[in-house]
């Protein structure tokens, strides 16, 4: 008989390979982890815990240079949200998730704001490290995303406080509609990656 392992899989939930159960680590019960409702809640504390808390936390103090790292987090969450909501893990189409998703988070933001968030910000982070461009961070913005004259202007605590409501609204219609297309479009892309693991 092979050697079966538990592997932690979020901040407060294990997985048990023997019974491929989760394991909420902070009362001890179990859920299959073929359950709907399971699912999501790992989903949730991944997120929230490992990812999103941590840039709530890096802009709670105002301006930081580890604004950079919340920003960073939160373009991240921006494109890896829509593969969920669409059920599309694919590499392919990544500028066009992303826009989409942005526009969601951001309905005041220009089409122009939205396309340098793309180009100058999140392309510049992601290959580069830096932004690129005029592109300036201040907590003194009134707006999260917005163009001033020829500058990117974010806001990285409105930013960062704009997709964790996002996520928020999305993990409430997750647990509000478990028979929805956003459900059916969610577990299609969980199962797709959770069976890789």
């Amino acid at each position: 008989m092979g050697q079966h392992y538990s592997e932690i899989v979020s901040e407060n939930y294990r997985w048990h390979e023997s019974g491929r159960e989760f394991e909420d680590m902070r009362d001890g019960r179990r859920y299959p982890d073929s359950s709907y409702s399971a699912k999501v809640n790992v989903y949730d504390d991944r997120v929230r815990n490992w990812f999103l808390d941590l840039a709530v936390r890096q802009t709670a103090a105002g301006s930081d240079p580890g604004d950079y790292v919340a920003l960073s987090i939160a373009l991240a969450y921006l494109e890896g949200v829509e593969q969920y909501r669409r059920g599309e893990g694919k590499q392919t189409g990544s500028t066009e998730r992303f826009k989409s998703s942005a526009r969601r988070v951001f309905p005041a933001a220009l089409p122009d704001a939205i396309d340098r968030l793309w180009t100058a910000v999140r392309n510049g982070l992601f290959h580069s490290g830096f932004t690129e461009g005029p592109t300036l961070l201040s907590h003194d913005y009134d707006e999260a995303l917005t163009i001033f004259g020829r500058y990117l202007r974010i806001n990285p605590a409105k930013f960062v406080k704009a997709v964790v409501q996002d996520f928020n609204n999305y993990i409430q219609e997750l647990r509000a509609g478990p028979s929805s297309d956003l459900a059916r479009r969610f577990v299609q892309l969980w199962d797709e990656r959770w069976d890789q693991t």
